[in-house]
């Protein structure tokens, strides 16, 4: 029966990086199209749309009434994000330089709005339906900024698109999107029934393969979208998501209900959220160009994120 399991995963696995290749395909068809660049499309189209299970987080804990959940969720997504996914993409690359002026001013952006959510904790003790409708006024301010200035964007998509492509494109992105969701879900399943099957305690399931499991639609697209050269798309699509996560989910979670945290939780993930996003930001900003070592001290810090977030209560 193990060994089904085993199989089940491994084809749930390769449904998921095919569904995120035709998916890199389609968002540049997509961007061509629209007329906007590849890095705004990653942001408008598929950051928010891999930002769809933290949204449904966060409605359903507001509606039970158990918020923190939300906020470990977005927490625990954005320095995966930022560490472990981004880490992955620029090692299989070699290497990245990015391509789009903005990028680094989006970064800063991202890095600003992610320590919000912690600044308001931290003053209030916790996140208020004021505090929620301001994340909300954030995210629709940056996001019409982004449509307002895609023209600033200096790579857009060079692809000409034929009527029938035209109607295909966004087919095709919504039918890789749905079957990037459903193949995520059933890697998790499965990684999870061969973790119980294997004796691994259920405190490493829920930290890294469940925690593992909503960044998994991230994951597989920057992973295709750096072996199809087109790394301002996964940028994109990483910033965004943070940006999303810290200001449309926690908004909607906190207005459902109000968000009260764990100090203790709060404290030592708030440290490595700070970490990540710092990173990141001095990575893009330090120079032109991101190396592969770079990526592997990202990668670094989430694997001391994880460690710490499995021992450090046990101290």
């Amino acid at each position: 029966m193990l060994l089904l399991y085993v199989l089940l995963l491994i084809l749930s696995l390769a449904v998921l990086v095919l569904s995120g290749h035709f998916m890199v395909r389609s968002l540049s068809r997509v961007a061509s199209i629209l007329h906007i660049s590849e890095f705004v499309a990653a942001f408008i189209l598929m950051a928010l749309s891999t930002s769809l299970p933290e949204l449904f987080v966060a409605i359903s804990s507001g509606l039970s009434g158990t918020t923190s959940l939300s906020l470990g969720d977005v927490i625990g997504s954005n320095i995966a994000n930022l560490t472990l996914v981004a880490g992955i993409g620029i090692v299989i690359a070699k290497g990245y330089t990015p391509e789009t002026v903005s990028i680094k001013k989006d970064t800063r952006f991202m890095f600003l709005v992610s320590i919000i959510p912690l600044v308001l904790l931290l003053i209030g003790g916790t996140l208020s339906r004021l505090d929620g409708i301001i994340l909300l006024v954030i995210f629709v301010v940056y996001a019409r900024h982004l449509l307002k200035e895609r023209q600033a964007f200096s790579k857009q998509s060079d692809e000409h698109s034929t009527r029938w492509q035209t109607v295909r494109a966004p087919v095709v992105f919504l039918g890789a999107l749905v079957v990037l969701f459903v193949s995520s879900y059933f890697t998790v399943k499965f990684a999870t029934t061969i973790a119980m099957a294997s004796g691994i305690a259920p405190i490493m399931i829920g930290l890294i393969l469940i925690a593992l499991g909503t960044s998994l639609p991230e994951l597989s697209f920057t992973i295709n979208a750096f072996l199809n050269h087109k790394g301002d798309l996964s940028l994109g699509n990483l910033i965004g998501s943070v940006v999303a996560n810290s200001t449309m989910v926690l908004g909607v979670a906190a207005i459902l209900s109000p968000i009260i945290a764990d100090p203790f939780i709060l404290a030592t993930a708030g440290i490595f959220m700070l970490l990540s996003t710092f990173l990141f930001l001095t990575f893009i900003e330090r120079k032109d160009h991101i190396t592969t070592g770079e990526g592997l001290v990202l990668i670094t810090v989430y694997v001391g994120f994880i460690v710490t977030q499995v021992y450090l209560p046990t101290l």
